[in-house]
């Protein structure tokens, strides 16, 4: 592919009165076709984001198509059938290219370049022949309406410089200018099948002060403005998931203290007028998080639409019950999860930075709640391009910042080349995930042993137990709890796959062993924190009696602090299932529900839309009101109150086990087309596969189709 295509680009002078840099150039051709062919594909990769026009209509699916790439390693192209787009006689291709992250003064990208595009359209006739059209020097250029673009920073778009015509066949570009051929990044090719990013949904704002509109729930994307007003006048639109204390503007101060180039446009939008009434501006490149929009500037008249934007992931199960707070930290997990996917699943949609040790913690939410194979095999295609001879892979998976001497370890970063093929492939049954990382996983793994220099408990470079309230964790106890977990993992993969397990299964009980010979003195475990136990009774370091010891440690301690969670990510991802593994399906549900304390319940009673990033939002302004890192508490609901459970690697070995708590009379669930209904008097299963149903001193193995069981009997 593109094996006669150029690299092209065209370069702006900055325009003096926006200070910033990088404005965006239309590029286009016109070609003609001796018929309407009968297949018509375009291969294409605008970096850093492109825009992509057939004889002046948007190509479908092409909405934020470019997947960045660290593009010394990976260039990730698009292809498109555009068959129904062309027609007989002359034709006209165009592109409008904006910057992504692609500009020097990021510090997320360690490759500053201008934007570029490569593209080879193939044309294919009725009659056999067929025709060619690749970028080079005989594309054109004009300057276009986009001054800026640059992700979450923003975009500022000047009317007065629109060309409507200028994609169509018949345009004049005589006086356009020819665009130059540019260097070709040293990144191999390689195409894309992940879903494309959509505009999901859209609601309408409410203006509750003047110039201050509210969308009652927090999001990703942008909106959609239709003004009118003075020809010149400049209206700018700042994004911001909070008010100020005094509720009367948006609050720009929560966003990260990060270093950043332009801080005047930081989730912000700049739209210049030209007169023009019930004029529609929507920005073409840039990702807002936001629930609250507040406008300034001259207008007569003004028309606020939020559109809702985020990767094309199905969510293909489903849970509901006659529990509101359950109801509701479903709901903020799903939007969470779907609102931070856009091509990865990102930091927060207001920062835009996919940080793999938050895919990590999310693998099972996601795998289990989404069909979501398609996006999850890019990620991990992504990370393997990037890792390192030694098996490491960067913090943020584009991103050569931060890559390979910070957050470094299975708890974070490198676990996700474990957990995500691991978690996939349980939920989809699809092992070419596993296969096509399985010698990533083996280099990644091997250098776990490196950063223990050639022993079995890790302590360099991690992150601990992120983000707690209280209770934090020993940096060797949570990294070593994941390298055991790594090697566990690859043990089952091994045997679902036909491979030799061995190596996998001696190596876990090695860790086991180095980890009992420290911490287990005179057969009491020496931990001090609630994550301390937790992590390490989930990971099997700690036989029958030690292990029922912590649970109720944990239980204990948890009491203590008022039924709440005060302990970090990692504990937050294992409690659940650690706890009702022992019988405390009443005890997790208490803690859940419990909305006068910091946690999920809480953030449900103050009308909160998304998961926030920590529990104590309120107080951490700086944090982001949406992201899915602790979105693994979704998998509960689906494991344990409705039951169902996936043993081994897709469907061979479901069983079907509910758990019946106190607080809960109607479940309705479906995970991946298992149907499990039930109230106090019986219980509904529809499944596609046999199934075990095991309840209090019953059990029965079925064949797929459809059961009624009673529960008063």
């Amino acid at each position: 592919m593109f094996e006669n295509s150029k690299w092209i680009s065209y370069s702006l002078e900055k325009d003096s009165s926006v200070k910033t840099s990088l404005p965006s150039p239309y590029i286009a051709k016109t070609f003609s076709l001796k018929e309407k062919p009968s297949k018509a594909t375009l291969n294409i990769c605008g970096y850093g984001e492109g825009a992509y026009y057939i004889n002046g209509s948007v190509i479908p699916d092409s909405f934020r198509p470019t997947i960045p790439s660290l593009i010394s390693k990976t260039v990730i192209y698009n292809s498109y059938d555009i068959t129904e787009m062309l027609k007989n006689g002359k034709n006209r291709i165009g592109i409008i290219l904006g910057n992504y992250r692609c500009y020097k003064e990021c510090s997320m990208l360690p490759e500053p370049m201008t934007q570029k595009l490569i593209l080879q359209l193939d044309i294919g006739y009725a009659d056999g022949t067929n025709y060619t059209l690749v970028s080079d020097g005989s594309f054109k250029a004009f300057e276009s309406p986009l001054l800026f673009s640059a992700t979450t920073f923003g975009e500022i778009y000047d009317a007065r410089k629109e060309i409507p015509d200028w994609c169509d066949p018949e345009f004049d570009d005589s006086k356009w200018l020819p665009v130059s051929e540019v260097s070709a990044p040293e990144g191999k090719f390689r195409k894309s099948d992940c879903p494309g990013v959509i505009k999901y949904d859209e609601n309408k704002g409410v203006e509750i002060l003047p110039g201050l509109f509210d969308f009652c729930n927090t999001t990703s994307g942008y909106v959609r403005i239709k003004i009118s007003g003075k020809c010149g006048s400049r209206i700018k639109l700042d994004y911001s998931e909070r008010l100020t204390p005094d509720g009367m503007h948006v609050d720009m101060s929560t966003y990260l203290k990060e270093e950043k180039p332009y801080p005047d446009m930081y989730n912000s939008a700049e739209f210049i007028l030209n007169g023009e009434n019930d004029k529609v501006f929507e920005t073409l490149f840039a990702l807002y998080g936001y629930r609250y929009v507040e406008v300034t500037g001259e207008y007569d008249s003004i028309e606020l639409t939020a559109v809702t934007v985020h990767t094309d992931i199905i969510e293909d199960s489903s849970f509901i019950s006659d529990n509101k707070i359950l109801n509701g930290i479903h709901r903020n997990c799903v939007r969470s999860i779907k609102t931070c996917c856009q091509g990865y699943w990102v930091d927060n949609p207001k920062r835009d930075a996919p940080w793999l040790g938050d895919e990590m913690l999310s693998a099972e939410a996601i795998a289990i709640g989404f069909d979501s194979f398609e996006v999850s095999y890019e990620n991990m295609m992504m990370a393997a391009d990037l890792q390192n001879e030694y098996g490491t892979v960067p913090s943020i998976l584009y991103s050569g910042k931060w890559a390979y001497d910070k957050f470094i370890g299975p708890e974070w970063t490198d676990g996700v080349l474990f957990h995500v093929p691991y978690y996939t492939y349980k939920y989809t049954g699809n092992r070419k995930i596993v296969d096509d990382m399985w010698d990533s996983m083996n280099l990644a793994l091997d250098n776990f042993h490196r950063l223990g220099d050639g022993g079995y408990l890790l302590n360099q470079k991690g992150t601990g137990d992120w983000n707690p309230i209280k209770y934090g964790c020993s940096l060797e106890i949570v990294m070593t709890v994941y390298y055991r977990i790594s090697a566990l993992m690859m043990s089952e993969l091994a045997d679902a796959t036909g491979r030799d397990s061995t190596r996998y299964s001696e190596l876990a009980e090695k860790i086991k062993s180095e980890f009992r010979k420290k911490y287990i003195v005179d057969g009491e475990y020496k931990a001090e924190h609630i994550s301390e136990y937790i992590t390490a009774a989930y990971a099997g370091f700690l036989n029958e009696k030690e292990t029922e010891s912590a649970v109720k440690k944990i239980v204990e301690m948890v009491k203590a602090d008022g039924m709440s969670i005060t302990f970090g990510t990692h504990g937050n991802r294992m409690f659940y299932d650690l706890l009702s593994e022992h019988g405390y399906q009443q005890f997790v549900f208490d803690v859940l529900t419990n909305d006068e304390k910091l946690g999920f319940a809480q953030q449900v009673k103050d009308g909160m839309t998304t998961l926030a990033e920590r529990y104590a939002y309120a107080t951490q302004a700086i944090m982001s009101l949406n992201h899915h890192y602790l979105s693994h508490v979704d998998t509960w609901f689906y494991k344990w109150i409705a039951g169902i459970k996936i043993n081994g690697f897709g469907y061979d070995n479901v069983l079907i086990e509910p758990s019946f708590v106190e607080g809960i009379d109607k479940v309705k669930a479906n995970l991946h087309g298992i149907r499990v209904e039930y109230d106090k008097k019986q219980i509904k299963i529809d499944s596609p596969y046999p199934f075990a149903l095991k309840l209090k001193n019953f059990e029965k193995h079925c064949n797929a189709g459809k059961y009624e069981f009673s529960l008063t009997a």
